[in-house]
């Protein structure tokens, strides 16, 4: 673990986008866990992060100027590598030389605002949030132009192992760059929402929040970029849900107070002589294919065997209509998202018109995966690209008896109180509701009940409680049509 400065030599303006001598410790001395450290570069001290900068798009991230310099000679465009979720939120999509607005502005230091500069975007390369959450941008510049405005890039470097030193650099919101350094540590996959990361690392380091998105994860040692920032753990409404992400650990979700990151680990080979290729032989973000549609929920409950009335168990099913921008495709169930990537066990190939999975999930509890992949033929090599760009839908499984969520959720703004209920068959197949002002509703009797109307396709039903009601009664029944006990809302 470092801890102080072990050696002090002056970088001065020097371009080391190359590694760093090994006397240089690139951090200056800010301790593992310490609060990060607002980076002043009016002295050029932290030249070599010039190229860390503030994207201005429709969201505000943190890109970083690549080096694909070939033998020190810039001969392509500049290249920026951010998040996927800083261009687009679309889990399924897979963008391929689009058109990208915004800026980028590098030197985006305390005490060197007057030498800023933006530089405006051309296009996007390729984006994704499936299974990475990852961008990479061609500026309109090229690199040598970037350079010889004194903006150094960074070189990608190979994953380290868990507990090597590490820098995050980066800001929140508006604020100028700062520096935070903690530990590597390895992360199983990571559900948030409805995206799934399958090559992720986590991190404990301080300073992060709203805005650090991209932010570029370095070797201490090297210099070197061995992933990005991409969401950390901040009590969201719901457990996998946005703000709140989780991990994949022992068979079930599990969430824990930490920053999570994206490997970057082997996406240096998808630049030959300084231009971003899409050699499916070469980067292992080809060959791209879009796969667009609802995926299940991440919990999901099962009506257990009914001894009594001799029913057997009912599991939920995917329920996964799907579009995707290949002729066919194949599928697979698994335990775990990351065995996706693995050839074994799809399905023979399968027309994409009308595509719909509707397996049953189970019978056995905890997680299950499905995993889907685009393909042009039967005879289609399994490039790692088509496996790493593989769709994920992963639910975990539980008997009814453990669903603790409640039966509706309550939400108000200038326009009224409204009610949001979810579906989760088997189980909670149908709702009720009644409500007005206590002395006028009485929740244990059956009159004024009226069922929850569902749009055809949809699981989720919002209602605008009118007038505002100071008592709201809600239960539920199963596809058996046994009832849930009622449920009570002030």
């Amino acid at each position: 673990m470092f801890t102080k400065l072990s050696a002090f030599v002056f970088v001065g303006l020097s371009y080391i986008s190359q590694p760093v001598n090994a006397e240089i410790d690139i951090g200056r001395g800010v301790e593992n866990f310490a609060p990060g450290r607002v980076l002043n570069n009016q002295d050029g001290l932290y030249d070599y992060w010039s190229g860390v900068g503030r994207i201005q798009s429709p969201t505000r991230c943190v890109g970083t100027l690549l080096d694909t310099r070939v033998d020190g000679v810039a001969k392509g465009p500049a290249y920026v590598l951010t998040n996927g979720h800083c261009v687009s939120w679309d889990g399924g999509e897979i963008l391929r030389n689009t058109d990208f607005e915004g800026t980028i502005q590098f030197k985006f230091f305390t005490g060197q605002e007057s030498t800023a500069k933006a530089y405006p975007f051309k296009k996007v390369n390729w984006s994704s949030m499936r299974g990475v959450d990852l961008a990479i941008l061609e500026l309109q510049a090229s690199l040598a132009s970037v350079i010889e405005d004194g903006v150094q890039p960074l070189l990608f470097g190979q994953r380290p192992d868990e507990g090597t030193d590490i820098l995050v650099v980066g800001s929140k919101g508006i604020d100028p760059l700062q520096v935070a350094a903690c530990q590597l540590e390895s992360s199983p996959e990571v559900v948030e929402g409805v995206w799934v990361w399958r090559h992720t690392m986590k991190n404990k380091c301080k300073g992060i929040g709203p805005g650090s998105s991209g932010s570029p994860i370095i070797e201490r040692s090297t210099n070197k970029i061995v992933g990005l920032l991409n969401t950390e753990y901040d009590y969201g409404a719901y457990q996998c849900g946005i703000h709140m992400p989780c991990q994949i650990k022992d068979g079930k979700f599990y969430t824990e107070i930490t920053n999570y990151g994206i490997s970057t680990d082997r996406i240096d080979r998808c630049f030959v002589d300084g231009v971003f290729s899409e050699d499916p032989a070469r980067c292992v973000l080809f060959p791209a294919y879009s796969i667009v549609g609802d995926v299940a929920r991440q919990q999901q409950y099962y009506l257990p065997e009914d001894l009594t009335t001799g029913s057997p168990a009912v599991y939920p099913k995917w329920n996964m209509r799907f579009t995707l921008d290949k002729p066919f495709y194949r599928y697979k169930v698994t335990r775990r998202p990351r065995t996706c990537e693995v050839v074994h066990g799809y399905s023979d190939i399968i027309d994409s018109a009308n595509a719909y999975i509707n397996d049953e999930i189970g019978p056995q509890v905890g997680i299950h995966t499905l995993c889907v992949i685009g393909v042009d033929s039967r005879e289609s090599l399994p490039f790692p690209g088509v496996m790493r760009n593989a769709l994920n839908a992963v639910v975990e499984l539980k008997a009814a008896d453990k669903n603790v969520e409640p039966l509706v959720r309550f939400r108000s703004n200038w326009f009224g109180r409204y009610a949001e209920f979810r579906r989760a068959p088997p189980s909670r197949n149908q709702f009720f509701m009644k409500y007005g002002q206590p002395a006028q509703v009485d929740c244990t009797t059956q009159d004024g009940y009226t069922e929850v109307e569902f749009k055809e396709g949809q699981g989720t039903s919002v209602v605008k409680l009118e007038p505002r009601p100071g008592l709201v009664c809600v239960y539920s029944k199963d596809i058996r049509g046994t009832s849930s006990p009622v449920e009570t809302y002030p």
